[in-house]
């Protein structure tokens, strides 16, 4: 879980010209599944509603509504985190699944 949690604030520090790749394969998936179901119970809840009530509070300004729409496109990142990974956005493999991309 503590790796999971430093690949998204990397991510979230620096999302520009990165992507995010699914990288679960079937033999995988239901140990992916049983991770982001935990996750999501212990901590993917609480970071959506952190980052809703962020974005609430920047799209009061003009300036923050970009911020607000980022922090909005983070949710489906942060409440399921496994199975996916961040790459440069140059460097995505051919036939990788393209989750988001900035």
């Amino acid at each position: 879980f503590g790796i999971a949690a430093f690949r998204m604030a990397g991510f979230a520090l620096w999302p520009f010209g990165r992507a995010v790749i699914r990288t679960s394969t079937p033999a995988t998936a239901v140990s992916t599944g049983c991770l982001n179901v935990v996750w999501f119970l212990i901590a993917g809840l609480w970071l959506a509603i952190a980052h809703v009530t962020t974005a609430l509070a920047l799209a009061v300004t003009i300036v923050g509504i970009p911020l607000a729409l980022g922090n909005l496109q983070m949710i489906p990142i942060t409440c399921f985190p496994f199975g996916k990974t961040y790459v440069p956005r140059d460097r995505v493999p051919r036939g990788a699944e393209v989750v988001y991309q900035f």
